[in-house]
């Protein structure tokens, strides 16, 4: 389950789209672009290239409505959400999340922490050999559609969404709904049936003020208790506090890459060289405050 990206009619067709798609997923049919939803990836790179605002980022609005309506709908929300509604305070974002009926909102630092365990026991089980980070899914799913060598390399790590939903499904009840909001996908293509309904940020700022409960008007203290949301393990994104603490930025056992550009360099160093990189640090970007789909980074 995950957002679509598609082009409205405010396209000019000036190509600027096709240029930045690290995965050739924008089609060319004479003076038409149309986003190939199965080679799309959700680098969200299109948006920002785009200055005729001709790009559609959008979720399961009405399925997410449909579930509320139910007493159904559990919300995964990421640690973004609070940059997104500044100046609301994360409790008053909880608040307005309850009062338009959904039953539980977990925020995504809970699946951070069962993510970074299982980084740890990769690591600390040793042995030198090559992983790359899987916690992004642009990178998964880049790797599955342009560079399928690199599969055997990536870690046999979840993302902290999908880690986040297994456990949600381990302690809810069976007659429960998860809903994501989010900028991109929440996890890898083919993991639909860890989430069952995805909205973007947007279409969540909509469906509060619509429903009287923008996070502006709620009360700092909450309606109700919240599972916990401290971090003991990991930063966010799941990535382990004692990996960044024990290694450099770039050693013989951890490497930092901020680029889908930079795979295949690492797919030619590890096939083509043989050379062991030990623990790879690939996203697309530096987290996802800076997915293209956020935004510039000085707003």
């Amino acid at each position: 389950m995950s957002l679509r990206f598609s082009i409205n009619e405010k396209c000019t067709s000036c190509m600027a789209c096709v240029r930045v798609c690290p995965v050739e997923a924008i089609a060319v049919a004479g003076n038409q672009l149309r986003i190939d939803p199965t080679a799309c990836i959700e680098c969200g790179l299109c948006v920002p290239s785009c200055y005729h605002d001709a790009i559609n980022v959008v979720g399961d609005i009405d399925q997410c409505v449909e579930s509320i309506e139910q007493d159904r709908a559990l919300l995964i929300l990421p640690n973004e959400i609070s940059v997104f509604f500044f100046p609301a305070t994360p409790e008053q974002i909880l608040n307005a999340c309850f009062e338009i009926g959904f039953r539980t909102v977990y925020f995504e630092a809970i699946g951070d922490e069962l993510v970074a365990a299982e980084y740890l026991r990769l690591w600390n089980d040793g042995g030198y050999r090559s992983w790359l980070r899987s916690t992004s899914p642009v990178v998964v799913n880049y790797c599955r559609t342009r560079a399928p060598e690199l599969l055997p390399f990536l870690a046999p790590v979840v993302t902290p969404a999908v880690a986040l939903a297994r456990h949600i499904r381990s302690i809810e009840s069976e007659d429960t709904d998860i809903v994501y909001s989010g900028f991109g996908a929440p996890g890898a293509n083919g993991t639909k049936d860890e989430l069952d309904i995805c909205i973007s940020f947007e279409e969540l700022e909509t469906l509060l003020t619509d429903r009287g409960a923008k996070p502006l008007e709620q009360p700092q203290t909450l309606f109700r208790l919240t599972p916990d949301r401290r971090r003991h393990l990991s930063l966010s994104g799941g990535l382990p506090r004692q990996i960044l603490e024990e290694q450099r930025q770039t050693s013989r056992t951890f490497r930092k890459e901020r680029d889908l550009k930079a795979l295949p360099a690492l797919a030619r160093a590890l096939l083509e060289e043989g050379t062991p990189l030990g623990f790879v640090d690939i996203l697309p970007f530096e987290g996802n405050l800076g997915h293209p789909a956020f935004g510039p980074g000085d707003d």
